[in-house]
């Protein structure tokens, strides 16, 4: 240490409040170890101390140490910023008395400064000990994070000028991390870059409440149910780092990490085995084949051991309090299937902040959970189903996976995610869930969607694939929906409708078969729905209004009209011209005409005028189908 007061380079001031005290020695010892890059130690602690602390105060003075005393009332900031002022190094390394120094690194980090003056700020990865034993992996430096929360420990190294620039740490603010939180933003507005630094520098002592035995917190800590964090991994190596980083930050203390890499050639692989090493958190690493997302999140489900899930994106970010406030609410009631929270949108980069793509998804989707009408801390999803915005825009009003925790045996019962979806698959399965189960929101943001243009969502809008037929064809047409009211289903149907018809009338040069022959599939189906109409009491349960635009749009389109009836199709067509030639019930013959109204045809045939009444709103449709002429209709008197 530096006693000649020659040019004092690193001041490491260790503030020991009066509950960290038997931890004093432990921490100067990691100081010593380190006394060829630290000039100066200044040791601040309180003015009423017992007999042996000022014993001990008055052999680290001997030593050369400085010791600074102050009045128990003043606060933390307050005890910092006289400290700082007093120390004479121009870089300042604070350090509460219970945590340690890593001796290992901390001349590394000097260097940085001494050789990158634009730097203010060094921050490293901390080492957890004590009743909880982890690493903390942090991620490099973001403004834009930075904003959002603090990931930046108050044991950073940084330049006096730093501190005296931002005026201090702000004795206004009494919670500590807000006024560390708000120091670090400080310097940024005065312009001092931040740098990562990418080992432990600090080591942190975890002590769990006073006043409560040892024994009994273990035993709290065994209670919390293990939570499986499955990452679904391809080609992430610019953002995984950060993902992996804000799991290794939660303060939930159970939890495994499943990563199910889908065939990477990148560096995503090499940069998670990298944390395999450095947390005592059991992170397992599957590569395979490429099976596509979907199903790459159902192989880390099948590998998950935990009550619960928490998946998170490659590319999005969790907030250090996000898994413990969800298994909190979900483990209120049994019955809960998944719990969401708000989540914020945000661009990775000036790239992503001028394309009008991400711009539009950015101002679309920032609060999506705001449109439902009603939204509790625990509800039943069949509540939810119910709501009359349910199919409205932003249709999924919970989020993307990184937003839901879901309770694992539910998975056994409804299954995983469908492959065969291309868009909105996490939908299908929420409402899977809804149906069948509870579900609970936390309403405060946890999780962070970050926008870019390498990711699912914005190359699904650049192919013009956002909008998922297949959803909407599996929800009005596949048995696994049968708890949906009708009217939903028919809402469902109406969507898929109108888009079908729009791909095909205005996408010919794109896949124009596959519409074509989904159209034609379509109007089958309509077809049979007529058919079934067969007694005159059916037609007094009226279509609903969604089912007579869907059969508007049909009878409407042109294009498809003048397609040629495939063989199967002609076969049909004759057999609904025989039904109607050889049924004397015009009943009969009624719900055969509208589904014959579907097709082109110029066969002649004749109907007698006491016709039976046509579903309101469909009649018109009849009479213009007749004015057209694609049947030669005569109606007898």
């Amino acid at each position: 240490m530096n006693l000649d007061q020659t040019e004092i380079h690193l001041s490491v001031i260790i503030v020991c409040e009066k509950d960290q005290w038997e931890f004093l020695f432990d921490t100067i010892a990691t100081v010593e170890d380190c006394l060829d890059i630290v000039d100066e130690v200044l040791i601040a602690t309180s003015h009423f101390l017992s007999y042996d602390d000022e014993e001990f105060l008055s052999y680290f003075s001997g030593k050369g140490y400085i010791i600074c005393q102050f009045d128990d009332n003043l606060s933390r900031a307050n005890v910092l910023n006289l400290s700082i002022k007093k120390a004479l190094g121009k870089y300042i390394f604070p350090l509460l008395a219970k945590n340690k120094i890593n001796s290992n690194y901390l001349s590394d980090a000097v260097d940085i400064l001494e050789n990158k003056p634009n730097i203010g700020v060094i921050y490293g990865d901390i080492e957890l000990f004590g009743e909880n034993n982890k690493i903390q992996v942090l991620p490099d430096f973001s403004e834009v994070q930075l904003l959002r929360q603090n990931f930046i420990n108050l044991s950073s190294l940084f330049r006096k000028q730093v501190w005296e620039d931002c005026g201090g740490f702000d004795v206004n603010i009494q919670t500590q991390t807000e006024f560390e939180w708000k120091f670090w933003l400080s310097a940024v507005e005065n312009n001092w870059d931040f740098f990562h630094f990418p080992k432990v520098l600090l080591y942190q002592r975890i002590i769990l409440d006073q006043g409560v035995p040892k024994n009994q917190n273990k035993q709290e800590i065994q209670k919390h149910p293990l939570v499986s964090v499955c990452i679904p991994t391809f080609n992430g190596d610019r953002f995984i780092a950060e993902a992996i980083s804000s799991i290794l930050s939660q303060t939930y203390p159970t939890l495994e990490i499943i990563v199910a890499d889908d065939g990477s050639t990148d560096q995503t692989v090499a940069i998670i085995k990298t944390f395999q090493d450095k947390t005592s958190i059991d992170i397992s690493l599957f590569s395979h084949q490429p099976l596509g997302l979907a199903q790459n999140c159902n192989f880390a489900l099948s590998k998950a051991q935990g009550k619960y899930i928490k998946f998170l994106f490659q590319d999005d970010l969790l907030s250090p309090n996000c898994i413990t406030e969800l298994v909190k609410i979900a483990e209120k009631d049994n019955e809960i299937g998944l719990v969401f929270s708000p989540r914020e949108i945000c661009f990775v980069d000036e790239v992503a902040e001028t394309d009008s793509d991400l711009i539009s998804i950015y101002q679309e989707f920032q609060n999506i959970h705001q449109a439902w009408s009603s939204l509790k801390p625990i509800q039943r999803g069949e509540e939810l189903l119910k709501d009359p915005h349910l199919f409205k825009h932003p249709i999924n009003k919970i989020g993307e996976p990184s937003t839901v925790l879901i309770r694992r045996e539910f998975f056994e019962k409804i299954g995983g995610f469908d492959p065969k979806l291309n868009q909105l698959v996490d939908l299908d399965l929420w409402l899977r869930i809804m149906g069948n189960y509870k579900v609970g929101f936390v309403n405060q943001v946890l999780s962070y969607f970050r926008l870019h243009t390498h990711q699912k969502t914005y190359q699904n809008i650049s192919e013009n694939l956002s909008t998922d037929l297949k959803f909407y064809q599996k929800v009005y047409s596949h048995p696994v929906y049968h708890f949906l009211p009708s009217s939903v289903r028919d809402r469902a149907l109406c969507i898929y409708t109108i888009n079908l018809n729009h791909f095909y009338l205005y996408f010919s040069d794109y896949s124009s078969g596959t519409f074509l022959e989904n159209l034609r599939q379509l109007r089958r189906e309509v077809a049979e729905y007529w058919l079934k109409q067969l007694l005159p009491e059916e037609f007094q349960t009226k279509p609903s209004s969604y089912f007579k635009i869907v059969y508007r749009i049909l009878l409407r389109n042109k294009s498809l009209r003048a397609e040629p009836l495939t063989e199967s199709e002609q076969i049909f067509v004759q057999s609904l011209i025989n039904t109607i030639t050889n049924s004397s019930a015009n009943y009969q013959r009624t719900g055969v005409i509208l589904a014959l109204m579907l097709y082109p045809n110029s066969t002649q045939f004749s109907l007698t005028s006491d016709l039976i009444s046509i579903p309101k709103g469909l009649y018109e449709n009849l009479i213009d189908w007749i004015k057209i002429g694609d049947f030669n209709l005569v109606l007898k008197q």
